[in-house]
């Protein structure tokens, strides 16, 4: 360190400077991801479980259980579990949407990304591929991929990626008792999956003011209608969750970590969902 403090101060006046500033904005950048990493900390140690917004007004049973349709997500990010507020900060929240979705004034209008989870989702891959891939073998499954997405090769691309992460995930759904084999996968449905995170997204844009409270609504209970149309009740649900996670990210990204938060919600007598049933 004083080898590289000496070798600065031999530099010419105007490269000190800026070698002192590229130094400061470093520091600066480590100082905030400190600062970042604290808060989130003591917020997990002050609100462990179903984070109540102080300042909320009382909801419906009703919007209750459209907002517990997001409430897998919402506990993994430590959002209020009982407001269309998230609790977060805005520059927080502002900086996952751009990185997570492409959402900012600058990249993809929020509703654009809302309507291709109300309309699309990952669940398009899904549905297309899961009676194939419940009973055939990786080649050939790959084969009926190529035939289906054959007129767009981004699509392609991410179906395979999809369905191979689910593959290779397989193993753990036996074992945490999502699945009893690879043949269920064609009787479930992961809408759960792209609902979830559409509740969530929209609580997100209403707080960065990229959407009304209007607009977070409507998409809210789109995704409570199509949650209690497709699954009997929570643990259904969950299991949708939980396998279109693992289809999205394989066993990487914390997949235990999220089977964890389905489980508390099923069973914890505190859990938003034992309070307010899905229908």
């Amino acid at each position: 360190m004083k080898n590289i403090i000496d070798g600065i101060f031999m530099l010419e006046k105007p490269g000190q400077y800026i070698v002192f500033a590229i130094v400061a904005f470093a520091l600066l950048a480590i100082i905030i991801k400190i600062v970042k990493f604290i808060r989130k900390f003591s917020k997990i140690l002050s609100n462990k479980k179903y984070r109540k917004n102080p300042d909320s007004s009382v909801l419906t049973q009703t919007q209750q259980s459209a907002i517990n349709i997001g409430a897998i997500n919402s506990e993994q990010t430590m959002y209020y579990a009982d407001s269309l507020k998230t609790g977060d900060s805005k520059s927080a929240i502002a900086s996952n949407l751009a990185q997570y979705y492409e959402i900012s004034p600058d990249l993809t209008p929020a509703k654009e990304v809302l309507h291709w989870l109300c309309e699309e989702g990952h669940k398009i891959y899904f549905d297309a591929m899961k009676d194939d891939f419940a009973h055939s073998e990786h080649k050939e499954w790959i084969k009926k991929a190529e035939v289906l997405f054959a007129e767009d090769q981004k699509k392609l691309g991410k179906c395979i990626d999809f369905m191979n992460n689910l593959e290779a995930s397989i193993p753990t759904l036996i074992a945490k008792g999502y699945i009893s084999s690879r043949l269920d996968l064609e009787k479930i449905s992961i809408a759960a999956w792209d609902m979830g995170r559409l509740v969530n997204i929209s609580r997100c844009c209403l707080d960065c003011g990229y959407i009304t409270k209007d607009e977070a609504w409507g998409f809210i209970n789109t995704a409570y209608d199509e949650s209690k149309k497709t699954y009997k009740d929570w643990k259904e649900f969950a299991s949708g969750y939980i396998i279109g996670r693992a289809m999205w990210a394989g066993e990487n990204m914390m997949l235990n970590g999220i089977m964890g938060i389905a489980s508390d919600l099923l069973n914890d007598a505190d859990s938003p969902w034992k309070k307010s049933p899905l229908k």
